[in-house]
């Protein structure tokens, strides 16, 4: 590991039932299988080494790629508390909030979040935008800790049909007055698609 890191590659253990749009949301388009397991997509190249193959992703095409049920996308940027973390959590400024854009298919989801205020003036909103429609939030008062949102359940479409729809996830602080440092850190979000 340290010597992957000190080499300016970050390691990234995936299940190998990933979704195609995980890998494109956490920028992996370097997968490694062993024999019997294989990437989400058709690679654009391969490599074999010993008992693994390493499959190149075109994550434009991945991207592209809606859920399918039992599948999850989302970004762990650290995990304090339970060990080192590979990288930081991600600072949400004021009026600069974080927004994924996903491809997803009409159906039931669960959104989950963790994150913390680092002021207790403050509140996080997460949100779940589809198309141009209305921003769908969820306020979670942490009040200078770290909280976790668990499993806030949603329906995107109307449910009826397989259309495929442009979704934002949202996380921001409020207020949003000008402070020259960040009211929050994210350390995670996940969207799993549940039917």
């Amino acid at each position: 590991m340290p010597a992957l890191l000190a080499a300016g590659v970050t390691p990234v253990l995936v299940d190998p039932d990933v979704a195609a749009q995980q890998l494109a949301v956490n920028r992996t388009p370097v997968i490694a299988t062993t024999e019997g397991d294989r990437p989400p997509l058709a690679p654009t190249a391969t490599f074999d080494a010993g008992a693994f193959t390493a499959s190149m992703i075109d994550l434009d095409v991945a991207k592209t790629v809606p859920l399918e049920v039992g599948e999850h996308v989302g970004v762990e940027y650290a995990r304090p508390y339970r060990y080192a973390p590979i990288g930081p959590s991600l600072p949400i400024q004021p009026g600069g909030p974080v927004r994924v854009d996903l491809r997803l298919a009409s159906g039931s989801y669960d959104v989950r979040a963790e994150m913390l205020s680092t002021t207790e003036d403050a509140s996080f909103v997460v949100g779940i935008q589809v198309e141009d429609g209305v921003l769908t939030t969820f306020d979670l008062d942490v009040g200078n800790a770290s909280q976790k949102l668990e499993a806030i359940p949603i329906v995107i479409g109307d449910g009826a049909d397989a259309s495929i729809l442009d979704v934002v996830v949202y996380v921001a602080t409020y207020p949003t007055d000008a402070v020259p440092k960040p009211i929050g850190y994210l350390h995670s979000w996940r969207l799993d698609r549940i039917a």
